[in-house]
């Protein structure tokens, strides 16, 4: 039997209760002792790790798969995919790296360049649709620019800013794709509100969301794409994905694919250590 750790924030805990006893009820049908960790990321962590084989980080902290790469540890998903679905200025640099059509994005500074009147500013670390505001006049702009500690992006409007694409990827299969449109607010994410539905992608957005997988070899994701002008772009890589619109639409059983690669990770590196 194999060792794991499921990670989450504290107050993450009671939001993703079900998804999390869903993973720790169904581990050991897949040959890994699941327990939850939500303490600090301190020695004590590190010393936990010598007794563990693999580490499903839901925590959106990078300083768990550090530690991990330090101890030898398999993390889900890799460094290089929670450090871009957790900061969206690194996210738009990959997209513009590597030929992948993005909306137009600068780093908000003070004094500095700013899209034309109404567009998009984003805390550089939200997710779930928080920390996203409509900006159509100088004054919100200057509300948000004075709180301490924050760090934003500017993004241009896009012509349908009520509806968004999300495609659900574990490992190189797109295990669904959902449509979130929303009547109340620009936002279109379900948990503020929007609607759901299924929706078939065209052969365009597949082959993004393929190449994005083949870039960072991601373990489970969401790519979110938003229109503009009959165009899809990319929009957020999302690290720890919700599975809410999945359960909800449709009888895939995300825990179990999700378990199911976490066996798979092992093999492999067992398979690499008797090689």
């Amino acid at each position: 039997m194999y060792h794991g750790l499921l990670v989450y924030n504290k107050a993450d805990v009671d939001r993703n209760s079900w998804f999390i006893s869903k993973l720790t009820g169904r581990s050991r049908d897949f040959g890994i002792e699941l327990s939850l960790f939500t303490g600090d990321l301190d020695s004590a962590f590190s010393d936990l790790l010598k007794d563990i084989d693999i580490v499903l980080n839901r925590s959106r902290d990078i300083r768990v798969n550090l530690l991990c790469r330090e101890c030898g540890v398999i993390c889900m998903n890799n460094e290089p995919t929670v450090r871009l679905g957790n900061n969206k200025w690194e996210n738009y640099l990959f997209c513009v790296e590597n030929d992948i059509p993005v909306i137009d994005t600068i780093p908000v500074k003070e004094g500095g360049p700013l899209p034309e009147f109404p567009f998009v500013m984003k805390e550089i670390s939200g997710h779930g649709g928080h920390e996203v505001y409509w900006i159509d006049t100088i004054e919100k702009y200057e509300r948000l620019l004075s709180r301490p500690g924050k760090s934003y992006i500017a993004q241009r409007a896009v012509s349908d800013h009520t509806s968004d694409l999300r495609l659900y990827m574990m490992g190189n299969r797109i295990i669904a794709s959902i449509m979130r449109e929303s009547t109340i607010d620009f936002r279109s994410n379900y948990s503020n509100g929007g609607s759901i539905r299924l929706f078939e992608p065209d052969s365009g957005v597949t082959e993004i969301a393929r190449k994005v997988q083949r870039l960072l070899d991601c373990d489970f994701i969401g790519i979110d794409f938003i229109p503009d002008k009959g165009k899809w772009y990319l929009n957020e890589i999302e690290d720890a994905v919700g599975s809410r619109m999945v359960y909800q639409l449709t009888d895939i059983d995300v825990a179990s694919l999700y378990l199911e690669r976490a066996r798979r990770n092992l093999n492999e590196q067992d398979n690499h250590y008797r090689a």
